[in-house]
């Protein structure tokens, strides 16, 4: 898994010039992300794979890593179905996002609209 994040998140780097030491950011910002979704394989069947994701939330303590932050909430693809639903929204849209929120356990909170 943290793998697979460092590939898509970026870093705080250190630069020297002759004003001293700055930091720059490279790479994608994910501090912002609101949700950490896993779908596919491991990450719908695995069982601690809500603490894995966990994981790579905490991972970025005290580190120049642009990981999501803790306070990112950890959903599971329970269905793992993400896959065949943007083809089934193309036609579907709303049956789409009902089985969308089914499986991340979000059917209570359906304040999702489609755009």
């Amino acid at each position: 898994m943290l793998r697979a994040t460092k590939r898509h998140a970026g870093t705080i780097r250190n630069v020297y010039g002759a004003s001293g030491k700055s930091k720059i950011a490279e790479g994608k910002d994910l501090t912002e992300v609101k949700y950490v979704v896993g779908t596919g394989g491991a990450l719908t069947r695995l069982p601690k794979r809500v603490e894995i994701m966990k994981y790579i939330c905490e991972y970025n303590k005290n580190k120049d890593l642009l990981f999501p932050k803790e306070k990112a909430k950890i959903l599971v693809d329970n269905d793992y179905i993400m896959a065949s639903l943007g083809v089934l929204s193309k036609k579907y849209e709303e049956a789409s996002l009902k089985l969308m929120l089914k499986s991340l356990n979000l059917e209570e909170e359906s304040e999702c609209t489609l755009g």
